[in-house]
C-alpha cells in the first residue's frame, strides 16, 4: 500500500532535501483527493482535470493545483482498412469531417480550458512539428467539401450518395464520463453538417486485447475508434505504430498497428530516421513525418492529455515536468522540499 525512499548522501546531484518520500496508494482519486484536503498528503498525482476547478477553490487553505499538457493525445481515428471501412477510402471526406469537429468546445467547455487541441502524435515534445495547425472548426467548409463530392442532404437530413447515407459507427472505452460527453458534441458537430455517426462503446478488454483474443482495435472491426496514445519513451520512434508491415493480421498476429494505415513514404522516412545520427537532421525527418501523417486526415486529434496535480503550498520545487516531459511525477525529486 506504500513505497517510502530515504534520502542517499552519495547521490550524485547531492543529498535530497527531503529526508524521506512516502508514496501512498489509493483505491481510487476520490480517496486521493479527501486525504490531500485533509492535508494528511502533500501531493495527489492523477487528478482528473474534473476536479481541478473544485480544488482552485480551496486556494485560501493552502491547496494548489498544477496543470501541464502531456504527450498523448486523445483521437479520433478511421479505419484505413478500406474492406473494413470503405467510407474512409476518401482523403477528402476525411478532410470535411476533421474541419466539422469543434475542438476548442472540447477544450474550453469539457476540459475547463486546461489543455490545448491536439495537433499529432509528437506534441509537446522537442521533435514536435510547430509549423502544424488543428484543423480549425470551419462547418461551412465541410458541407463545401461534402457537396463537392456529391454527398448531398436526404429526407432525414443526412446526406446520401448513390443510396448510401454517410453514417458510421464510432467506438471508444465506454464509461469514462469525459469521452462520452466528448462523443455526443462530435456527434452533433457531425449532424449539423448531414452526417450521422451512431455511438457503440465496448469494454477496454474488448477494445485493447490482442489479435488472437479478437481485440476490437487490433482486428480492425471498427469504422471510428477513439483513444489516447503519444510518444511515451525519450525516443520519438512510433512506426510501429504506422507502418505497413505493422498492421495486424493472420499472418501477422502481434502486429502493432491499430489505424490499418498504410502510407510508403512515411515507412521510408521512419527507416531514414532510425540510421540518422544527426539529432537535427533527425527531428528533420519526423517533421515530415508529421506533416504526410497530417495530410492524409487519417486521425481527428482532439486534445492533449494532460498531467494534473494536487499540491500543498508548503511544497516547494516541484516542477514535474517542465524541463523534462518525460520525467514523470517524481521528476527532480531530490529538489523538492517542504516549508
Amino acid at each position: 500500500d506504500h513505497t517510502t525512499y530515504e534520502a542517499f548522501d552519495g547521490y550524485w546531484r547531492g543529498r535530497p532535501k527531503i529526508d524521506r518520500l512516502f508514496i501512498r496508494y489509493f483505491g481510487n482519486t476520490d480517496a486521493e483527493l479527501q486525504a490531500l484536503k485533509a492535508k494528511e498528503i502533500d501531493l495527489a498525482w492523477g487528478v482528473p482535470l474534473s476536479n481541478i476547478p473544485e480544488l482552485k477553490d480551496l486556494s485560501s487553505q493552502g491547496i494548489g493545483t498544477l496543470v501541464q499538457p502531456g504527450t498523448g493525445q486523445e483521437r479520433y481515428a478511421f479505419n484505413m482498412d478500406h474492406s473494413q471501412a470503405p467510407l474512409f477510402a476518401d482523403r477528402e471526406l476525411r478532410h470535411a469531417l476533421s474541419l466539422a469537429v469543434d475542438r476548442s468546445t472540447i477544450v474550453d467547455k469539457l476540459l475547463f480550458g486546461l489543455t490545448i487541441v491536439g495537433r499529432g502524435d509528437w506534441d509537446n515534445t522537442p521533435w514536435e512539428n510547430t509549423s502544424i495547425k488543428a484543423d480549425p472548426y470551419d462547418p461551412t467548409q465541410a458541407r463545401s467539401i461534402l457537396d463537392g463530392l456529391g454527398w448531398t442532404p436526404g429526407p432525414d437530413g443526412i446526406r446520401q450518395k448513390n443510396g448510401q447515407r454517410l453514417a458510421f459507427d464510432h467506438t471508444t472505452t465506454s464509461g469514462s464520463q469525459l469521452r462520452e460527453n466528448v462523443q455526443l458534441l462530435v456527434q452533433q458537430n457531425f449532424k449539423d453538417i448531414g452526417v450521422d455517426m451512431t455511438i457503440k462503446n465496448q469494454p477496454t478488454g474488448q477494445l485493447f486485447g490482442s489479435y488472437a483474443s479478437g481485440g476490437v482495435w487490433a482486428r480492425g472491426a471498427y469504422q471510428v475508434g477513439g483513444w489516447t496514445t503519444g510518444v511515451n519513451l525519450p525516443d520519438p520512434d512510433l512506426s510501429s505504430r504506422y507502418l505497413c508491415k505493422e498492421i495486424a493480421s493472420d499472418a501477422n498476429p502481434a502486429g502493432a498497428q491499430s489505424y490499418r494505415y498504410c502510407n510508403p513514404d512515411v515507412d521510408a522516412l521512419f527507416a531514414e530516421q532510425a540510421t540518422e545520427l544527426d539529432p537535427a537532421k533527425r527531428t528533420a525527418i519526423f517533421a515530415q513525418i508529421q506533416q504526410l501523417v497530417h495530410d492524409d486526415y487519417h486521425q481527428i486529434f482532439l486534445y492533449d492529455s494532460t498531467a494534473a496535480w494536487g499540491v500543498l503550498s508548503r511544497v516547494k520545487n516541484f516542477e514535474p515536468t517542465v524541463r523534462a516531459p518525460f520525467g514523470g511525477f517524481h521528476w527532480r525529486a531530490e529538489a523538492w522540499d517542504v516549508a
